[in-house]
């Protein structure tokens, strides 16, 4: 992750752009309590930062999944949910329309 801020930092010195910082799945093998610091050293820098996970929804026995609000209310942070339009067909992907809803 250190990293990662640093070429973000590097790109802004070099080229005097500021890019977002971009994150698929970064928690999805941390403890609970290294997914909290996670969370709490993007808070703490001032850069737009866009995060994709799924740590945050509780699936049910059907598979079904729903909002964990309660971890989502902790983060102070503009929060949206993506989800993929029901049904689709899988092997035509242009099928899939998405949703995007603000949290």
């Amino acid at each position: 992750m250190s990293l990662l801020f640093a070429v973000a930092k590097l790109t802004t010195v070099k080229h005097e752009n500021d890019y977002p910082l971009i994150f698929d799945a970064p928690t999805s093998s941390f403890t609970a309590a290294k997914e909290s610091d996670f969370f709490g050293v993007i808070a703490g820098i001032n850069k737009q930062t866009i995060i994709v996970t799924k740590s945050f929804l509780i699936e049910d026995a059907d598979g079904n999944s729903t909002l964990d609000k309660l971890r989502l209310s902790e983060i102070d942070a503009k929060k949206y949910r993506i989800e993929k339009a029901r049904p689709f067909d899988e092997k035509d992907l242009s099928t899939i329309q998405t949703y995007v809803e603000s949290i």
